[in-house]
């Protein structure tokens, strides 16, 4: 997979900033970034520094051959995927609910993968503590 141009990706930052102007905490930040290849192309945005430190990660995947797109339209498609998921859950109060794995979606009329996962880093870490987790997957494990 191919990165995204670091100016390009700016400017769809700075667009959807402008989108977003009103919806976001003060302390939000959007990053975008994505890859293409030569059969598919997968965008990200992560919502960073939402209510009490909230996170957000949406990701996009769309094949080529199966949707039928260049590259540059799938692109177009998975960012569109993406801020429309994004817009839905931020006028909505923050209320949706979201599984954590891509979901085959329909835009436009074309098939697009969407994943989010909304997670909260420091209540993570207290149920950690509280657990007695270590936080590196061995558990207290010797």
């Amino acid at each position: 997979m191919k990165p995204w141009d670091t100016a390009d990706l700016a400017d769809v930052e700075e667009a959807m900033s402008e989108r977003l102007d009103g919806l976001l905490a003060e302390a939000e930040r959007l990053v975008v970034s994505g890859a293409s290849s030569d059969l598919e192309v997968h965008a990200r945005f992560l919502l960073e520094g939402g209510p009490d430190g909230e996170r957000l990660e949406l990701e996009a995947r769309v094949e080529l051959g199966r949707a039928g797109l260049t590259e540059g339209a799938a692109r177009d498609l998975a960012l569109d995927a993406l801020d429309s998921v994004l817009l839905d859950h931020l006028e909505s109060g923050r209320a949706a609910r979201f599984s954590g794995v891509f979901e085959e979606r329909e835009l436009r009329g074309k098939p697009v993968a969407v994943r989010v996962e909304r997670t909260v880093p420091a209540l993570e870490a207290q149920a950690d503590l509280l657990l007695g987790g270590s936080g590196d997957g061995k558990d207290g494990e010797a």
